[in-house]
């Protein structure tokens, strides 16, 4: 036996360095955190720095939405197609509950919509 107890032989040097450096990095943050969670006058929670960092970036990106002429075009195009079509289709139903009124298909008894 050579060397010290963590021999490891399947692993190349790039993987066993970036392993190396994990684990010194975990050893860090470790100690990092457990030097502000145990410290006697706490100032401020404590938090993930990391963390922080990504959701103030993301809540950036969505407040950096550029408008251009084709989104609000689109948009646009959108709206007035839907109320197009909502207007075409009341027309449509209404016309047809009108002549079957006018063309005595339907009764007065049995129409929906009666005064009396």
């Amino acid at each position: 036996m050579s060397g010290s107890r963590f021999e490891t032989f399947d692993v190349s040097e790039k993987a066993r360095k970036i392993i190396e450096w994990r684990h010194a990095r975990r050893i860090a943050l470790r100690h990092e955190y457990l030097k502000e969670s145990l410290k006697p006058i706490k100032q401020k929670l404590i938090t993930d720095g990391a963390l922080e960092r990504y959701t103030s970036v993301r809540l950036l990106m969505e407040f950096h939405v550029k408008v251009t002429a084709r989104g609000v075009g689109l948009y646009a195009l959108g709206l007035i197609t839907t109320i197009v079509a909502g207007t075409a289709i009341c027309v449509i139903l209404k016309d047809n509950e009108e002549h079957l009124y006018r063309t005595g298909q339907v009764s007065y008894a049995d129409r929906t919509g009666k005064f009396c």
